[in-house]
């Protein structure tokens, strides 16, 4: 493989004096930032991914408080019960959030 990227020593010719290696210095450092770009660019698309999982989820959890709220009054209070339990911590930070907004 070493021998495909950079001649090796006996596969390929070796650059011309110092100006040579200067030129394979630049390039291997080009390549480097592209590889870490394309990492950074790789974990910035798992973390949306992962975002959009928990979004997907959240709004399955939500619609399914939302259908057991309709039930009838004896069923509703264990309903209402969950409700207060999962968006207890959403309701302080929108609360939060508008009293930083003022």
């Amino acid at each position: 493989m070493c021998r495909a990227v950079g001649g090796g020593a006996r596969g390929g010719a070796a650059p011309a004096g110092s100006a040579g290696w200067l030129g394979l210095a630049e390039r291997n450092a080009e390549l480097g930032e592209r590889l870490q770009q394309a990492v950074v660019e790789a974990e910035v698309e798992a973390g949306r991914g992962v975002a959009s999982g928990h979004k997907d989820a959240h709004a399955g959890l939500r619609t399914t408080l939302e259908q057991l709220l309709r039930l009838p009054p004896r069923i509703k209070g264990k309903a209402e019960e969950a409700q207060s339990c999962c968006f207890e911590r959403e309701r302080k930070e929108a609360r939060g959030a508008n009293s930083v907004n003022l």
